[in-house]
């Protein structure tokens, strides 16, 4: 299996194969790495500000351990474990998946969340069999702004609509005691007098 392959590379190569770190990045660390011994290479990769020491930890030490679990996680809890997504990031990848139809993993790449290799390299070791299906669907963008504008509209429609109720509703509250009785008066509703 796939996942087990992460268990013997080390770090900087599942970085680089990731998409997270290059080659060029991991030599000047390996380089660092021979004058500060007492660091490990994610903690260079960090200080460095190319990623996040969450990033480097999940590489270093829990991918490894998610690989040797048989347990099937979401796509959105290994990218929050690897410190690659926030829970707010989560939360509109899944209103949007709700609504467009669309795998998690592809919107996170639409929405510029992580790259189209990083994806590819969590659906390889973490969910090989969906890897046809999603890691092509990222490309129709067409079809994806046009549902996005199809659902915008309609959300606009809909909040124009409220608030055209909602200023109906107002109107009725900004009338007088004698406006008020008159409007409830169906005998005298024309008589209506709007405050000016």
């Amino acid at each position: 299996m796939s996942k087990h392959i992460l268990i013997k590379k080390p770090v900087g190569e599942i970085l680089e194969e990731a998409g997270l770190i290059s080659s060029g990045q991991i030599h000047v660390a390996l380089i660092e790495q021979s004058i500060y011994t007492h660091l490990k290479l994610g903690e260079i990769f960090a200080l460095h500000g190319w990623i996040d020491q969450q990033t480097a930890d999940f590489f270093a030490e829990k991918i490894k351990q998610l690989a040797c679990d048989d347990k099937k996680q979401r796509m959105g809890y290994y990218f929050s474990e690897a410190g690659l997504l926030k829970e707010k990031d989560i939360k509109a990848i899944l209103d949007e998946q709700e609504q467009l139809g669309i795998k998690f993993g592809s919107l996170a790449v639409l929405k510029g969340y992580i790259k189209q290799e990083t994806l590819t390299f969590f659906l390889t070791h973490f969910a090989p069999e969906s890897i046809d299906t999603n890691a092509i669907q990222y490309l129709d963008k067409t079809t994806m702004n046009s549902k996005r504008a199809t659902i915008v509209e309609n959300h606009e429609k809909a909040i124009l609509s409220t608030q055209s109720q909602v200023t109906t509703h107002n109107s009725y509250y900004d009338l007088t005691i004698h406006e008020k009785i008159t409007m409830d008066d169906e005998d005298l509703r024309d008589e209506i007098i709007w405050k000016g």
